[in-house]
């Protein structure tokens, strides 16, 4: 995916050098930073849920084994 990235960010690069300028044209514009610093951003936070997923599956595997334990004790 970083390549990717990179990839389409050299190519916005590009497109905006190869642009003409003109004052009679009005094209949408907005800085690199905005769309890629936000793009890592949002890459960052999606990580993160990532390994919170991962946190809980843990926890939840513990929980599981923990009340089967619990429950043949019971039943013994």
């Amino acid at each position: 995916m970083k390549q990717d990235l990179e990839s389409y960010q050299k190519s916005v690069q590009q497109s905006n050098q190869n642009q003409p300028q003109t004052k009679e044209q009005s094209t949408l514009t907005c800085s690199e930073h905005s769309v890629f610093g936000k793009f890592d951003a949002f890459c960052g936070r999606i990580k993160k849920i990532l390994r919170l997923y991962d946190v809980i599956e843990k926890h939840e595997t513990l929980l599981k084994s923990r009340m089967e334990g619990l429950l043949q004790e019971e039943e013994g």
